[in-house]
């Protein structure tokens, strides 16, 4: 109790920050969740209407993160409404903001990780995907989520409980289509982090119990193989028949072009041909590209990063079951390591002077602000009331 108390008093300032963003996440994404459109898309109905529970998810237990939320939310609401059809991406949603935050904090310390939970937390993109029901969400959550277990293994790999819940994590988030080229690229680069965290626990109880629980969440998925052997191809992130080599390659730079150029063309989850990315959140993460790959080519971080992005673009251009929302919070990250270098420089330069370190903080924080406000104002305002808008929410819940 002690220790509590003398942690709270030496961070309170910290601990109030990460509540209040916190409480203000959890705030945007459950605002008018149900009645900010007047109904549910047709796809959304589709969802509503689905079997789920036990059964459901026997027959297909493919995107299970997801369809176990959706079986809790229906089975203790009658019917399913707008807003709890919508509920189980909003709480995927806030796990992937806060996923995030905690992998900024760990790399850019607590400051860099508010202002980023800021500015992905309140991304438009962020908000479409949270808050309207379909698969998307499980890829705005896969990155942030495996790196955040990667940070958590490194941070206390001595501890086997927390050894256990990464391979459970992982295990579960085997079932999300594309994710296993996502793991195996990190098995890659934290090969020598696993060995190292295998020599630690020689017992062969601890050793047994992390093999079971990378193994436990998975007969579901090999039942599903057995019953279909095609649904591999989907769970492997690919589509059930390749395009041709331009449709792919239309498919690789349409990445770029709807991050940086104009968004794509779907009213129900964007507004008119806006980019992804603003402009601030955009000349952040350029500078923070240039960060990762003109100064720290090297560094294992960025060639892991890179790896990750590789993957997602080729994912996404084959046509799969992949979709874009895979490689946005590797924007963020960029966005993030852009603040860093900015505040870093800065605060070397003045390193005493405590008028102009809080200018240069202060600015930095007000443009974050600016930049959520227009992405708060684009999402809540402008999308709900074009006429496109409008014609995609028609199906009563």
């Amino acid at each position: 109790m002690n220790k509590i108390k003398i942690t709270l008093r030496g961070h309170w300032l910290s601990i109030s920050c990460w509540l209040i963003t916190v409480l203000a996440l959890i705030t945007v994404l459950g605002y008018h969740l149900g009645t900010l459109v007047p109904g549910l898309s047709s796809s959304e109905q589709a969802v509503a209407i689905t079997p789920l529970g036990w059964s459901g998810i026997y027959a297909d237990p493919l995107n299970l993160p997801l369809l176990l939320l959706r079986s809790i939310a229906f089975f203790f609401h009658d019917g399913a409404g707008a807003f709890v059809t919508r509920a189980p991406n909003a709480v995927l949603g806030a796990v992937a903001v806060v996923a995030l935050m905690l992998v900024v904090k760990f790399w850019h310390g607590t400051r860099i990780a508010l202002l980023t939970g800021v500015l992905f937390g309140s991304a438009a993109w962020t908000l479409h995907i949270s808050r309207y029901a379909s698969t998307d969400v499980l890829y705005l959550l896969l990155v942030p989520l495996l790196l955040l277990t990667q940070v958590l293994i490194k941070q206390q790999s001595r501890r086997l409980l927390v050894v256990c819940a990464v391979m459970l994590t992982w295990g579960v988030l085997l079932y999300v289509p594309g994710f296993v080229w996502l793991l195996l690229v990190t098995i890659f680069w934290q090969r020598k982090l696993l060995r190292g965290i295998w020599s630690i626990h020689t017992a062969l109880k601890p050793r047994l119990l992390i093999i079971a629980c990378g193994l436990v969440t998975l007969p579901l998925l090999i039942i599903r193989f057995i019953n279909e052997p095609r649904a591999i191809i989907s769970w492997l992130g690919l589509p059930q028949d390749f395009g041709s080599l331009g449709s792919i390659g239309h498919g690789l730079l349409a990445v770029p072009v709807h991050v940086f150029v104009h968004g794509p063309a779907i009213p129900e989850l964007w507004l008119g041909r806006l980019p992804i990315l603003d402009v601030f959140t955009l000349a952040l993460a350029v500078l923070g590209i240039f960060f990762y790959v003109a100064r720290n080519w090297f560094a294992p971080r960025t060639q892991q990063l890179l790896s990750y992005a590789v993957v997602g673009l080729i994912l996404i251009g084959l046509g799969g079951p992949v979709t874009l929302s895979v490689v946005i919070p590797l924007a963020y990250l960029a966005a993030a390591a852009g603040i860093a270098w900015l505040l870093r420089d800065w605060l070397r330069t003045f390193p005493i002077n405590p008028f102009a370190r809080s200018i240069g903080i202060g600015l930095i924080t007000l443009a974050v602000l600016l930049s959520a406000g227009y992405n708060l104002r684009s999402y809540f305002i402008a999308w709900p009331h074009a006429q496109a808008t409008q014609v995609s929410f028609r199906s009563k819940p």
